[in-house]
């Protein structure tokens, strides 16, 4: 995460943590056990941040406060140093109890050889060269990122920033994706909202409790649409794709978007009940707004219909009964199929 989110430290089932629990994701008892106990090695890819990205300029733009890196730091060193330096931690200041000092790079021996181990760099050079190799050319790097925190900022690219601009660009071209960049209202006001008796809000986090289960539940929604008039509420939804346009329904049920929906329309029901004191009902169909990270950087509006979201209803609910028997027999070895029928069917 480019901003670190309390959100993602609450200890809860959210709908993407049913990866590691569903087998035709891949996932296992084994794995969602490691997941649950926080061994589970993070997922961090190039997509992923740059996603990530997207989502604080669409979303959040208060949150983007970034540096852009013109170190020309190359790639593996770039990755070693950000290896030390989200490892390392700062010291307080002998002089100013108040404050926290970075040392300087080559105070991190340590942690620097870690590093290139764990990224296999110059496996055959002798150790004094593998250093002066990463203190040479990551030097300027670890500065700015000690910088940057400083000033509460985050670390992208001068490839990433261009990248984004692009994708904003694509996202306005786009009469519905001009209307999400836009459409904020922090504080609805009756009165003054363009929409008479609707209010949009972004990146809300709720989580609840069900009875049938003895794990709690979390969803964070990106954006809903409030009609306090007919007391409905629609689930707004930003995704990135590496991908066109017209294969981003593939997309969707790779990563099982239609589940992931289904979990939001639970959380925005809760969420709309906690904060306006009554019932919100769903609305008839939600909506994803998908945009290009490459080619042609175009957005557009895909529109989930009410039986998709049925679907995504079922597989989630058949994955958490699934998680609940794992919680409750404490075995986290045995698959449910084979626990239940003693026998895989083919």
């Amino acid at each position: 995460m480019l901003v670190h989110d309390p959100y993602y430290d609450l200890k809860a089932v959210s709908n993407s943590a049913l990866r590691h629990i569903n087998p035709e994701q891949g996932g296992s008892p084994e794995e969602f056990k490691k997941y649950w106990d926080g061994t589970l090695p993070s997922l961090r890819t190039s997509s992923l941040e740059f996603g990530n990205l997207v989502h604080l300029a669409v979303l959040e733009p208060h949150l983007l406060n970034y540096v852009v890196d013109e170190t020309n730091c190359p790639d593996k060193i770039r990755d070693i140093v950000k290896e030390v330096f989200n490892n390392v931690k700062p010291e307080s200041n002998p002089f100013d109890l108040d404050s926290e000092v970075i040392k300087d790079f080559p105070s991190y021996y340590p942690a620097i050889m870690s590093a290139c181990d764990k990224y296999s760099y110059g496996k055959t050079w002798k150790e004094e060269t593998r250093l002066n190799k990463v203190l040479e050319q990551g030097g300027s790097y670890f500065n700015m990122l000690a910088t940057a925190q400083k000033e509460d900022a985050f670390v992208i690219t001068a490839a990433q920033e261009e990248r984004l601009n692009k994708v904003l660009a694509g996202i306005n071209r786009d009469e519905y994706g001009q209307s999400m960049m836009y459409m904020v209202s922090e504080e609805y006001d009756p009165e003054t909202d363009s929409e008479t008796g609707v209010e949009y809000l972004n990146e809300q986090e709720v989580t609840w409790t069900d009875e049938r289960y003895s794990f709690p539940l979390k969803g964070k929604i990106d954006r809903m649409r409030i009609d306090h008039v007919n007391r409905e509420f629609t689930i707004i939804d930003l995704k990135t794709t590496g991908k066109s346009l017209a294969e981003f329904k593939n997309s969707f049920e790779q990563y099982h978007y239609a589940r992931q929906m289904a979990a939001y329309e639970i959380a925005g029901s809760k969420f709309c009940s906690e904060k306006f004191g009554m019932a919100y009902k769903p609305s008839h169909r939600h909506i994803i707004l998908a945009v290009e990270t490459k080619g042609s950087f175009r957005a557009g509006r895909f529109i989930i219909k009410r039986r998709t979201i049925e679907a995504g209803q079922k597989e989630y609910n058949s994955l958490l009964d699934r998680l609940q028997y794992h919680f409750e027999s404490g075995n986290w070895v045995t698959d449910y199929e084979y626990a239940k029928h003693g026998a895989y069917y083919l």
